[in-house]
């Protein structure tokens, strides 16, 4: 999945097409993308292990120093965002071992290239699908949170008001930036990949 490798092996067949020359310069930005949504995996991967080591010794610590915060609904708080990371940690590192083995796809031709760029765009775009419901279930555990927690910090209307805001301010803040994305880079990225796709048949 390298770039270079794909321009030296279309540079030695001469004569070189200026047409599939084109087309192979066309892929540096695929590819690139290719490359980023390994490390946005590699990202993704990392906060969600931080959660499930943080989550549960935050929640000890908290009741140690402050016992009558352990309520039913503080520790079932606990467990739902236990549960959550676990399960997006299982279905990140599924995408990572996907894209690990798109990456070592054999490519012997801008075809090949191109259509391994297509499905890493293919899988991205599922992920964009997806991600309405993921801001929707994490404000829902933000916000649980903050039930479980308003006893302890001062349960006053105004506060909760301020962090209730905060949180519904942060996740659309969140979704405006990746939408923004999607509609910006993905989805001009994927048509122009199946452009590439159609001039090489």
């Amino acid at each position: 999945m390298n770039f270079d490798e794909i321009q030296s092996l279309w540079a030695g067949q001469e004569p070189v097409d200026p047409r599939t020359r084109a087309l192979a310069e066309n892929q540096r930005p695929l590819v690139n993308a290719f490359k980023r949504r390994q490390r946005l995996l590699t990202y993704e991967a990392i906060a969600l292990v931080f959660g499930l080591i943080l989550t549960p010794l935050l929640s000890v610590v908290n009741f140690l120093y402050r016992p009558s915060a352990g309520t039913p609904l503080y520790w079932t708080n606990a467990v739902l965002h236990l549960v959550v990371l676990s399960v997006c940690t299982v279905l990140v590192f599924r995408r990572m071992q996907r894209q690990r083995t798109l990456a070592r796809v054999r490519v012997e031709n801008l075809r090949q290239q191109a259509e391994l760029s297509l499905a890493s765009l293919e899988a991205e775009r599922r992920d964009y699908r997806w991600l309405p419901w993921a801001l929707g279930l994490w404000a829902g555990l933000a916000l649980l949170s903050v039930a479980a927690n308003t006893p302890f910090h001062g349960g006053s209307f105004a506060a909760v008001s301020l962090r209730v805001g905060m949180i519904f301010g942060f996740f659309a803040m969140v979704g405006t930036v990746f939408r923004r994305h999607y509609r910006v880079n993905v989805l001009p990225s994927y048509a122009r990949q199946q452009e590439i796709l159609r001039q090489l048949n």
